[in-house]
């Protein structure tokens, strides 16, 4: 779930903020706390949808009318026609599988499907390790996209551990803060509380786990490039793991545990940066301050580098210079964001970088408007992609 639409659900909340004292929190303390809403905004949909349907198996149900629906249709009703074939005896079929009944079923199967669908799977060797098992829990990796700008993992956890097979999803222990930790070739390059494995409809455990590789910083937040790189390593770790149940807390408010593994889970595997797709088109088209430079096209990726005014003045007056940027395809669907950065410049401009999902769209419309406004219209651009 992005977290626009996790601040969208609680803008609806009525909250004196005179209530409570300011606090400032790590980089960890702020993945833990965004973790902890992401989880309840899921367990909200559950306990909605449960609601609503009085038969506890009916996602189930509806669970393997669609992996019937997959086999019927073939081809015809999916892009890969192998994932059509085995929905969910892979990872990417899992995951797909894992978003029945979700909120944002549409968005993360199209992003799931799209990503797998121009994903490698990788082959075991020597110089790799591709699955690791300790304290009876397997881990192993099986999935990877790379172009250059994202890469994009997917593992599964599988366990013989009655507790922990309780569990609705499974990561590190996030009172102790435990962190997972990345680096490519031997160089760390992210240590922090991960994606969580969620369950799947056979009782394994999955995830999709996204790198954005232009941002990357070494554990002294040095900046590292890598875009010169065509093939690397990335080794993974994490030395504890603890199961989280969706529905029931402690006295202390937090989600209540299933139980606590150590271990020493290590994964190491390779990654060739696929460029065969990458496609850079020169925009350069403005309205009313607001400029796309550029777009990069990629195999799952649609890369849209912009230019935002100043908008805290006359007409607009937003005092947090916080514009609301809009982006469909030509059929007016919203295209699914993925990623991306701000950089703010010294005239109070802003330099901006929006990764979408990609999926051989032919032109986009990028709106942009005042949300801490009136919502006024500030420009409106079409963008060619061919």
């Amino acid at each position: 779930m992005k977290d626009d639409k996790i601040y969208e659900m609680l803008n609806d909340a009525e909250i004196d903020l005179n209530e409570y004292e300011v606090e400032e929190l790590s980089s960890e303390e702020k993945e833990r706390y965004k973790t902890r809403i992401r989880m309840e905004v899921k367990r909200m949909n559950r306990e909605t949808k449960n609601k609503k349907n009085k038969n506890k198996n009916m996602r189930k149900i509806a669970a393997g009318m669609a992996a019937a629906c997959a086999v019927a249709v073939g081809v015809a009703g999916f892009s890969n026609s192998a994932l059509a074939d085995s929905i969910y005896s892979n990872t990417i079929g899992k995951l797909i599988g894992a978003t029945q009944g979700d909120k944002d079923e549409k968005e993360l199967s199209d992003i799931y499907s799209t990503i797998g669908k121009e994903s490698t799977e990788l082959v075991s060797d020597d110089q790799c390790v591709l699955e690791t098992d300790r304290s009876g829990v397997k881990i192993s990796v099986s999935d990877v996209y790379c172009d250059g700008y994202l890469l994009y993992y997917t593992t599964t956890l599988s366990t013989d551990n009655a507790e922990l097979n309780e569990s609705d999803w499974i990561m590190g222990p996030q009172r102790d803060k435990v962190m997972e930790n990345v680096s490519i070739n031997e160089t760390l390059i992210q240590s922090a509380i991960g994606q969580p494995f969620e369950k799947a409809e056979d009782g394994s455990y999955v995830k999709m786990e996204q790198i954005d590789l232009s941002t990357l910083t070494d554990e002294n937040d040095n900046p590292i490039d890598i875009s010169d790189l065509k093939d690397f390593t990335v080794t993974w770790s994490i030395d504890t793991l603890e199961g989280y149940l969706s529905d029931a807390w402690d006295e202390n408010g937090e989600y209540q545990t299933t139980t606590k593994v150590s271990g020493d889970w290590q994964l190491s595997f390779p990654v060739h940066v696929d460029t065969s797709k990458n496609e850079t088109i020169a925009v350069n088209k403005e309205d009313n301050g607001v400029a796309v430079n550029q777009v990069i096209k990629t195999g799952a990726v649609l890369i849209v580098d912009m230019q935002l005014p100043d908008i805290t003045g006359a007409p607009y007056n937003d005092p947090y210079n916080d514009p609301d940027i809009f982006i469909t395809d030509e059929a007016g669907n919203a295209m699914w964001w993925l990623g991306g950065r701000f950089t703010p410049n010294e005239d109070g401009s802003q330099s901006e970088r929006i990764m979408l999902l990609y999926n051989g769209e032919s032109t986009i419309h990028i709106s942009v408007t005042n949300k801490n406004g009136a919502g006024e219209s500030i420009a409106e651009l079409d963008v060619d992609l061919k």
